[in-house]
């Protein structure tokens, strides 16, 4: 494959890896959570609908949890105005 080259620039001092989901669900300065764990298991699942739940946005290429958890998802995003789901 070969790299694309990007029109931004990630700046490190304006990002933090973090290991405990708890910490973007809580955080209310973060406005999306992109989900890459991939798979159906309860994380996943938790974290997919707490941060909906919480307002944020939610992008995800997850097939087989979207599948599996499609009315979830549905059912979240109409309770909460905020939350969005792509």
């Amino acid at each position: 494959l070969k790299s694309t080259p990007r029109s931004f620039n990630i700046k490190p001092e304006q990002t933090e890896m973090v290991s405990d989901p708890e910490s973007i669900l809580a955080d209310p300065n973060i406005d999306m959570v992109v989900e890459v764990m991939g798979g159906t298991h309860d994380l996943v699942k938790r974290v997919v609908l707490d941060s909906l739940k919480g307002g944020k946005k939610v992008v995800t290429a997850n097939k087989a949890l979207i599948a599996a958890y499609l009315e979830d998802i549905q059912s979240t995003t109409v309770q909460t105005p905020k939350a969005r789901f792509g």
